[in-house]
């Protein structure tokens, strides 16, 4: 068995592959394997042809928001997932998973660059995945919670409803990024959840 430490920040932080602690004449020394996410070229990592590439990627592109303009970094991410689905190697529910968390992790506020992505998707899929159709079954899940939230007489009625809601389907979301390697601490960025949540999953 292996440890691993990813390191999920610039090129120029530091990365520590030995943990050390000591009391009085009693010492442990924890060494373990490291990996930067830009030990890897992005033309390297889309020819990995590998589920963890795509997201190391992608967390190499999420460090440009706000540093490059919005419609490139919507090229790249539109890139990562047309990477991905031509791989053939993954089920349409694990790919609608990474999509969902693609379009999260990778934030765009243009509305239109969104919908083009979603348009791409449709296209490149052959029509058999429609990130629109996800988003309103996520916001029928939300309402759900916020009916659930008032039949029980919550105190705070809509709010909380609708938190429990989206509290419930960030769980369902982690557990499938935990399920598929993902860092914690990502999970953790993508949902709005705790690491301690997670590690509990």
């Amino acid at each position: 068995m292996e440890t691993i430490a990813v390191f999920t920040g610039l090129a120029s932080q530091g990365r520590p592959d030995t943990y050390s602690y000591r009391v009085f004449d009693t010492s442990l020394t924890f060494r373990y394997l490291s990996y930067q996410i830009f030990d890897h070229q992005e033309s390297e990592l889309l020819g990995m042809d590998n589920i963890f590439a795509y997201i190391v990627l992608s967390c190499q592109k999420a460090l440009q928001e706000n540093k490059v303009p919005e419609e490139e970094l919507a090229a790249q991410r539109s890139t990562i997932a047309r990477a991905l689905i031509e791989t053939n190697k993954y089920s349409k529910d694990r790919i609608m998973s990474f999509l969902v968390f693609l379009k999260s992790f990778l934030f765009i506020r243009d509305k239109e660059l969104n919908s083009n992505f979603d348009e791409y998707i449709y296209q490149v899929t052959g029509g058999t995945i429609q990130m629109g159709v996800i988003e309103t079954i996520k916001r029928q899940e939300r309402e759900k919670g916020i009916e659930k939230g008032i039949e029980k007489g919550i105190e705070k009625g809509i709010e909380k409803g609708l938190a429990e809601g989206e509290r419930k389907k960030a769980f369902e979301v982690a557990l499938e990024f935990k399920k598929m390697g993902l860092p914690i601490a990502d999970i953790a960025k993508g949902t709005g959840l705790s690491i301690e949540d997670i590690e509990k999953l």
